[in-house]
């Protein structure tokens, strides 16, 4: 399906977000390790890990897939690089949101 440069290039990004996968790995662990203690904020973490991770996964494929369905023009080209530059902080900024959420919820006023 992919040429060897292309096999080459979904390597290295996922080698390149290795620390990462394993911090949403170490995080899934630790969430399902204390799901009894911290429900609610076990739950948040699992579901930003989780999302993290398999957008880490899916991520290099898709953009290789998009460059090859997509191509053509500049503008296509340039369509592509956007959708994907805007997609990737946004899904970061989901993380961050469900990691602060974990941290406050459940938690009852002083």
């Amino acid at each position: 399906m992919f040429d060897s440069v292309t096999q080459a290039y979904i390597g290295q990004q996922l080698a390149t977000e290795l620390p990462y996968a394993l911090v949403c790995i170490g995080g899934i662990v630790m969430a399902l390790a204390f799901w009894r203690r911290a429900p609610s904020s076990s739950l948040y973490v699992l579901l930003a890990c989780a999302l993290s991770l398999l957008l880490l996964v899916v991520h290099p494929f898709a953009w290789q897939i998009a460059r090859r369905v997509f191509e053509g023009t500049a503008v296509t080209a340039r369509g592509v690089n956007i959708a994907f530059a805007v997609f990737w902080p946004m899904e970061r900024g989901l993380f961050a949101s469900l990691m602060l959420l974990a941290v406050y919820s459940g938690r009852s006023r002083p």
